[in-house]
């Protein structure tokens, strides 16, 4: 049977003992005299997130996704954190752009998507719980900066000759290999069921999909999972199993998507390596007003089968 818990004013007593009745079900000893006690056995990851959920913005419903950046607001103003005390910093820093929702609904992470917010789902131990993010701050790739590192072509000339790109021609075994190479990824089993019901189910505004790198004998050699609003395309986590293609697969990505009538490319939280693609950091300000920019109809994506040497003319 599955074990739910609502966490909706739920007391950081109770939130343990169920964690603790788990951990005995599972066949670990644990008996602490104190909840103090029961931190003590919990590492830094754990105790993060046990925190972050009873603090953070309890989502309920579909609409209270339409006025999240207030919530997040509201919520944040109710605590007085230590900005000194690094994890204190930390838990300050997620609060503020993420809610949680103590089953994996599939009309709110709809509407996420349709308000290009992140889906995403954190793990108190034995339990997940979904998360919605609102980033303080984007990567957004505009076509007027998109760029592509110098290298790419003739790599792909030399290593990537006769591979090809394809989207949702094998889902699941995108995802498969994510997990392979991301063990503790936040894609966790309720997520995954829910991005997999939408990906079977996409509606006239959004979708959930798949890019695939394919080498020439026919193996998944690299890939991504995303999501398209109207006519944005959000990248959220891929994977490579060979030097350079991923790099390849950014490139290609980006070309198709610029060539077939998406507004602006989305990719998330900040990491370095985006920048080398022309990737500009958004505020919500900014996010908002280029979101308000699209075209709400959903853009379907090829079904052919794409030499990525063609990406480059070579």
């Amino acid at each position: 049977m599955e074990q739910k818990i609502q966490i909706e004013h739920i007391a950081l007593e109770e939130i343990a003992l169920q964690n603790i009745e788990l951990h005995h079900q599972n066949g670990n000893n644990i008996q602490p005299e104190t909840l103090n006690d029961y931190f003590d056995t919990l590492d830094m990851n754990n105790a993060f997130a046990m925190l972050f959920c009873i603090e953070a913005v309890q989502i309920q419903s579909p609409d209270e996704l339409n006025h999240i950046d207030l919530l997040l607001k509201e919520n944040l103003c109710q605590h007085n954190f230590d900005k000194e005390n690094f994890f204190e910093n930390e838990l300050h820093n997620a609060i503020s752009e993420d809610a949680v929702c103590s089953e994996f609904n599939i009309d709110i992470i709809k509407e996420a998507i349709r308000l290009d917010l992140f889906p995403m789902s954190i793990t108190v131990e034995f339990l997940d719980f979904l998360t919605i993010r609102h980033h303080k701050q984007k990567s957004i790739i505009t076509w007027d900066k998109f760029r592509i590192p110098h290298k790419i072509p003739k790599l792909t000339e030399k290593f990537f000759k006769d591979y090809t790109m394809t989207f949702n021609k094998d889902f699941e075994g995108t995802i498969n290999n994510i997990l392979k190479a991301y063990p503790s990824t936040w894609l966790t089993p309720g997520l995954i069921k829910a991005f997999t019901e939408i990906h079977y189910n996409p509606t006239k505004n959004i979708s959930i999909d798949s890019v695939e790198i394919w080498d020439k004998e026919g193996n998944l050699v690299a890939g991504e999972l995303g999501f398209i609003t109207g006519s944005v395309y959000t990248s959220l986590t891929g994977y490579h199993s060979e030097n350079h293609i991923g790099n390849v697969q950014l490139s290609a990505l980006g070309l198709y998507l610029k060539e077939n009538g998406f507004t602006y490319w989305d990719l998330g939280m900040y990491i370095e390596y985006k920048m080398r693609y022309g990737a500009t950091l958004f505020g919500k300000d900014e996010q908002k007003k280029i979101y308000e920019t699209i075209n709400p109809n959903r853009i379907r994506l090829t079904e052919d089968s794409l030499k990525l040497t063609d990406f480059f003319n070579i």
